[in-house]
């Protein structure tokens, strides 16, 4: 694994738990990290890929269980912050039911623009009166 022996302080990857990048020089990774032969922490570190070949321990973060917690709750919050904050895809809505998109490009809508999904029976000759 990935080793950092700068200024005497060696730094061991003992176990990945995800990679959260990779541009092929270099990932960022969250995993457990000893340094100084201490017990390992859940860190998220840079690894550098050196021209040897080898890797190199980087720059990173070490994070307890509680702020751990902390980052999943804060990101949790973004996420649904985002996501409230998102513009509507009509596309992705339609894409879901590709038989609307069909019905609504060959002018099967109402003068409102709303889509007419059934074409035969009472609601059919309702929604005709309706057509463009």
């Amino acid at each position: 694994m990935a080793k950092n022996n700068k200024d005497s302080v060696t730094g061991e990857v003992k176990e990945v738990f995800g990679v959260l990048s990779d541009n092929g020089t270099a990932r960022k990774i969250f995993g457990m990290v000893a340094w100084n032969d201490r017990p390992a922490k859940a860190e998220i570190r840079t690894i550098v890929k050196k021209q040897d070949g080898s890797e190199m321990i980087g720059k990173g973060i070490a994070l307890s269980d509680e702020e751990l917690e902390a980052l999943v709750t804060a990101y949790k919050k973004k996420k649904k912050h985002d996501d409230a904050n998102k513009p509507v895809d009509f596309n992705d809505i339609f894409g879901a039911a590709p038989d609307i998109v069909n019905k609504r490009e060959h002018g099967q809508v109402t003068k409102d623009g709303f889509v007419v999904l059934q074409e035969t029976g009472e609601l059919a000759e309702k929604a005709k009166k309706y057509k463009k």
